[in-house]
């Protein structure tokens, strides 16, 4: 814990001195890499940790359900998944009109079996989440809202789904802060800060209470600079300064809760020694 601590120390002077310089330099940017849930139910691609494998199986499916005449619901789910999963890669490689078409019959396809079924509303809050993250990259803001509000939306109210604040809240406030970046390319700067806003709790609280804040504090030192960025930007410095205090206060309660550990530790182990 020591260690990360002293990369934390090192990370909040960087954060500093980038949050107050050129304001151009320091645009928010949006979280798309934990927001891209490769929801695959298969061990090719989480093992195989390789784009090009993980194309090629997802090809392979491709085809086998193109090739299909009639395919059962189950069939269109696992369809589904793959055209997400297919144009993630795509859009990922900057190929914006593939991943576009992929996109489409993702979004179709669950559209359909959600409107039958309860069964298959898990994955569909990840399918509209990337969807909207596209619609960021083509510049069509409205639509990138509108799709990450109705992924929020489900993960928030719908009782079927099982990305809830409880159970993800990580998943939770990624949402958060990439419908603040559709906001803020909107220049809906309230709506954006508003955003950021919760997802800061959000990851303020998994740092400070989760037991492993070395899983959460890039993504927390990430939102704090995207929010104090955003405020600085539209001549908010009083609330810049108060999330960087902010940011710079829960690093020292984190550096407090870890010696506080590493001496009740030594007293057990001196206990347990004698």
């Amino acid at each position: 814990m020591r260690v990360i601590v002293k990369i934390l120390s090192s990370a909040i002077l960087a954060l500093y001195a980038a949050t107050f310089a050129n304001a151009q330099d320091n645009l928010p940017s949006a979280n798309d890499d934990a927001l891209d849930v490769l929801s695959i139910d298969d061990d090719t691609y989480p093992q195989a940790g390789n784009a090009d494998s993980a194309l090629l199986e997802m090809e392979r499916r491709l085809q086998f359900y193109r090739s299909k005449r009639k395919l059962t619901d189950d069939e269109k789910a696992d369809y589904s998944t793959v055209c997400n999963n297919l144009a993630i890669l795509y859009r990922k490689s900057n190929r914006l009109a593939i991943a576009e078409q992929f996109y489409e019959t993702a979004y179709h396809l669950r559209k359909e079996l959600v409107e039958k079924s309860d069964s298959y509303r898990p994955l569909w809050a990840d399918i509209l989440n990337n969807y909207g993250l596209y619609f960021i990259d083509v510049n069509d803001n409205d639509l990138a809202i509108y799709y990450l509000n109705k992924a929020l939306e489900i993960r928030l109210n719908d009782s079927t789904n099982t990305q809830t604040l409880a159970t993800a809240p990580s998943i939770i406030a990624d949402n958060y802060d990439n419908l603040a970046f559709a906001y803020y390319k909107a220049h809906m700067i309230q709506d954006a800060a508003a955003n950021y806003e919760k997802s800061r709790a959000i990851r303020r609280q998994l740092v400070l209470e989760s037991g492993s804040p070395e899983l959460y504090i890039g993504d927390y030192i990430s939102t704090m600079q995207n929010l104090a960025s955003l405020y600085k930007q539209n001549n908010h410095t009083i609330d810049a300064l108060a999330a960087m205090i902010e940011l710079r206060e829960t690093l020292t309660q984190l550096r407090t809760n870890s010696l506080k550990e590493e001496y009740l530790d030594e007293i057990a182990s001196a206990k347990h020694n004698t």
